[in-house]
Order: C-alpha cells, then sequence, then structure tokens
C-alpha cells in the first residue's frame, strides 16, 4: 500500500518539476477565489490565497474549477499544486488533457455513463503517473486523493461538460477524494454550482514584473503585455516585442529560423493537425506530408516543437499552434464562406471550447476584413464573436462600427433574454 502511495508521489514529483524546470525562470502567480460562475467570468475575486490555502479549501469542498485566460499561468500553477500537494502528504494524480485526439473521442462514449470507468480511462491515458483507479481505491481511506485535469478545454464539444460530471461524482462517491480542474474563461453545464468553488490566476503583479524585468529593455507598447505569464517570459528572454501577434511571429522567425515560406507550411501543417488529429498532439508526419520536414526539425531544435512520443509532436504552447492554424484560416478565405465555416471554425476551436484562434484570426485581419469575418464568426457561433471583440489585441477602428454594434447590441439583448441559459451564457 505505502510502496503504491510512494510511487504515484514520486512519479508526479518528477514529471511536475520537470515541467516547471522547462518552463526557466519561475515566476510568481497569485491566485484568488470568486464568489461564484458569473463573479469568476466577471474577473471579480476575493482577496489573494496562497496554493497551502487553496488545497485546503479543496479537500474541504472536493470541486475546484481554476478558470483564466489563455497563458494565464494555469498549468502553472497545477503542476505548483501537485509538488505543493506531495508535501502535504495527499497524492495527487495529474492529468494533461492536452493530448485528447479522436480517439479518445470515441473510447469516451463507452465509458462515460459509468464514473468508475470514466476515471479509469482518464487515469490510464491522461494521468502522468501511469497508474490507474484501482491505484487509487487502494489507498486508505485517511489518505486525501487529489485529481489534477488541466485542459478542460482541450477537449471538444460537451465532453468537458461530461468531465465535470464525473468529478463530480468521484468528489462525491470516493472517500477522500477531491479534484481540481483547470479551464478557459467559459461556462460549463453543471448539474449543481453551489458544489464547486471557483478560483481564477491573478495578473502578475507589478512588483514581480519589476523585478524580473529590471534592466531589460522593454518594447514601446508593451508594457501592457507583462501581466501575463506568458509575454513576461518572453521578456525575461529577450523575445518580447509590441504586439502579441507581433512576439509570437518574431519567436517563429527568429528562434525558427523560418523564412515565408517555412512559416506558410508550418501554419498548413498545424491547421491540418487540427483537422485531422483533433487534437494538440499530432503525426510528425502532417510537416512530412508537405514535404517540409526541415520545418519540422528547425521547430524541434528551437524548442518550439516537443516530441511527446515517437511519431507525435506538440507545440510547448498552444497560443504557437492557434496562431500558424488561424493564419492559415485568414489566408484562405474559402474556409469561412458560407458552405465551410460551421466545419472550419468547429475545427480551430475545439467544437468552440477555445477562442484563442478566433482571435488572433480577427487580429491578422485588415480593417475590411475583419468586419466580414467576424460576420462569419457570428453567424457560427455569436458568443465566438463577442469573445474574440473582447480579447484580441485590437483597437475600435480595426473592425467596422456598424459590425461591432451589432456584436455589442446582441449581447446586450441576450442579457435579458426569456431563456435563463441564454440570459447567462451573455
Amino acid at each position: 500500500m505505502s510502496e503504491v502511495r510512494g510511487q504515484i508521489v514520486n512519479s508526479v514529483r518528477s514529471s511536475s518539476g520537470e515541467f516547471l524546470a522547462r518552463l526557466g525562470t519561475c515566476i510568481e502567480i497569485g491566485i484568488a477565489i470568486c464568489a461564484d460562475y458569473s463573479s469568476l467570468l466577471r474577473g471579480e475575486h476575493k482577496e489573494p490565497i496562497n496554493l497551502e490555502e487553496l488545497l485546503r479549501i479543496t479537500t474541504q469542498r472536493g470541486r475546484v474549477i481554476l478558470s483564466g485566460r489563455g497563458a494565464s499561468g494555469k498549468s502553472a500553477l497545477l503542476h505548483r499544486i501537485a509538488l505543493d500537494a506531495t508535501n502535504l502528504e495527499l497524492v495527487p494524480f495529474f492529468l494533461n488533457l492536452s493530448r485528447w485526439d479522436q480517439n479518445a473521442t470515441h473510447e469516451w462514449q463507452s465509458v462515460r455513463d459509468n464514473a468508475r470507468d470514466a476515471l479509469d480511462f482518464l487515469l490510464r491515458r491522461f494521468g502522468e503517473s501511469g497508474h490507474d483507479v484501482t491505484d487509487a481505491e487502494f489507498l486508505p481511506a485517511s489518505v486525501e486523493k487529489l485529481f489534477l485535469l488541466d485542459g478542460l478545454n482541450e477537449t471538444p464539444g460537451s465532453t468537458a461538460d461530461d468531465i465535470l460530471a464525473i468529478c463530480d461524482q468521484i468528489a462525491s462517491l470516493m472517500i477522500g477524494a477531491s479534484v481540481i480542474v483547470t479551464d478557459r474563461l467559459v461556462r460549463r453545464k453543471l448539474d449543481a454550482e453551489d458544489k464547486w468553488c471557483f478560483a481564477m490566476p491573478l495578473p502578475v503583479t507589478k512588483g514581480e514584473v519589476d523585478r524580473l524585468v529590471k534592466g531589460k529593455g522593454i518594447p514601446i507598447g508593451a508594457e501592457a503585455l507583462l501581466p501575463s505569464p506568458f509575454f513576461l517570459d518572453r521578456a525575461i528572454r529577450g523575445e518580447l516585442r509590441g504586439s502579441p501577434l507581433a512576439t509570437i511571429k518574431n519567436m517563429f522567425e527568429e528562434r525558427g529560423k523560418l523564412d515565408a515560406s517555412g512559416l506558410s507550411a508550418a501554419a498548413q501543417a498545424s491547421f491540418q493537425a487540427y483537422e485531422l488529429d483533433r487534437s494538440r498532439t499530432f503525426d510528425y508526419e502532417r510537416f512530412a506530408a508537405l514535404g517540409r520536414n526541415d520545418v519540422a526539425d528547425t521547430l524541434l531544435a528551437a524548442g518550439i516543437l516537443v516530441q511527446v512520443s515517437a511519431g507525435r509532436v506538440v507545440f510547448f504552447h498552444h497560443w504557437y499552434h492557434d496562431y500558424l492554424a488561424s493564419k492559415f484560416v485568414v489566408e484562405h478565405p474559402e474556409l469561412w464562406d458560407f458552405r465551410n465555416r460551421h466545419r472550419v471554425f468547429d475545427i480551430l476551436t475545439f467544437k468552440a471550447n477555445s477562442f484563442d484562434a478566433i482571435a488572433f484570426a480577427l487580429e491578422l485581419l485588415d480593417r475590411k476584413t475583419s468586419g466580414e469575418f467576424l460576420q462569419a464568426v457570428y453567424d457560427w457561433n455569436p458568443y465566438a464573436a463577442g469573445y474574440a471583440l473582447a480579447e484580441a489585441s485590437i483597437t475600435v477602428e480595426d473592425v467596422p462600427r456598424s459590425v461591432r454594434l451589432i456584436m455589442i447590441a446582441m449581447l446586450a439583448e441576450r442579457r435579458f433574454d426569456r431563456q435563463f441559459q441564454s440570459a447567462r451564457k451573455a
């Protein structure tokens, strides 16, 4: 019994330690509890707490959703939580849902109706330690078991809602079990929201920013990006540019050593990976099929692309993949015409689970085309259009006024919709 416990703890310490080491400089990220789901989505929170306090709340409540914008440090926080949990003698099981693919979607259908079978599938398929539900059940009832699920938004369609329902059941049925799930700022369907605790990562404090970038040249206009751990890390490495897109594009050109042709090939391979693999991890052959093994090789050498298993690779950060896939879509307007837009936007967003690629696409377009693109997005999913307007690094002049007014009016009207779910989503 103690041997199994030791194996799980040591495995998590190793994998989480390696993940944090790959990130480089440690950036302190605050965390805060929100009163409810609506407060979380509005960005309203209580006083910051430390990770030990979050773990105490988790074991008391049993269910926590840690939700934030892209690149807000959720994965890093969850790995730190895993390490802290082992120091407090909890037994954490870390699950990386970014490896979800089409095969997982098919297999999920046969296990989703049974909580134990579903958890066993998730542990076997995505667990970092290689242990299963029997190992978790084998631990004494007095041992606190913590299931950490990273990347709920990486799953397609309603799968995220299914997983949250399973987490709810596990917290209820397994003695000493609790869960923390990371997600994007989207509202999920929960059977009872009052069972859950909602938390959010906070922007990096000015004091922490000043400590880490002291003496480093920050491009004009880029100061507003520094509270984001992703862009602060770029600043520490000397890779920060004046905007999010400029920073990512420069990384592919400078560190990845891609010219315009190589960048286009990477964009095509990236979109095809989403289209064919339906996953953040994908076959190396996506590059080989285009005759551009050289592109994959230089991205691997630069650490932008990472090998996860034989023949399978993943971008070190999902924003790299989203940027390239969105670049391919905006350069091929036929992909978002009336015949194709629903299929293509489903592919680009994992069936409306992650809208970052939509926001990137909006940033890449000129003013005239941005209006046409937003109308196509609105036809597919009106909330995605609102998200893109809110999150894209654009000014009010970058989208035609008439289009902006339509989007804002739509959201305003739906806040008073007679259907409760529509009003809540708005």
